[in-house]
């Protein structure tokens, strides 16, 4: 099976809450994901972010921190996602998607998710439940 190395910005504001992009194209059109994309040759993880957020959102970004490898097998390819988390440097445009907004992440789960992502927003859930206790 092929393997399609691809990132993830996590783009979270000072309040905590957490970007939330709805794919405008594709088998998941009308689906949540956290943008980002493939990378070119030669490029780094954070240069692709950089890089795939002007394209997809119009803006900047801050690359703070690795959060974690993502791994999904689709029935066509094997996923391999590293997922920093990130801060806009400028104001977002939907270049690309449907919609795009910040939710605070009690509710991130209403939401309808792309299957690869959803373990990233459990992981995110799963940390912030732990730095509340």
């Amino acid at each position: 099976m092929k393997t399609i190395l691809v990132c993830a910005a996590i783009l979270e504001n000072d309040a905590g809450d957490i970007w939330c992009a709805q794919r405008g194209y594709g088998a998941f059109r009308g689906l949540y994901e956290f943008p980002g994309g493939k990378l070119e040759p030669g490029e780094t993880p954070e240069q692709a972010l950089v890089r795939e957020i002007r394209e997809e959102l119009g803006c900047g970004i801050r690359v703070e921190r690795f959060f974690m490898k993502a791994e999904y097998d689709y029935p066509d390819f094997h996923l391999d996602m590293d997922c920093y988390l990130c801060r806009f440097a400028g104001e977002p445009h939907l270049l690309e998607h449907m919609d795009g907004r910040f939710m605070p992440l009690d509710r991130i789960m209403e939401l309808p998710w792309i299957p690869a992502d959803v373990q990233i927003v459990q992981k995110l859930l799963r940390e912030r439940q732990t730095s509340a206790d």
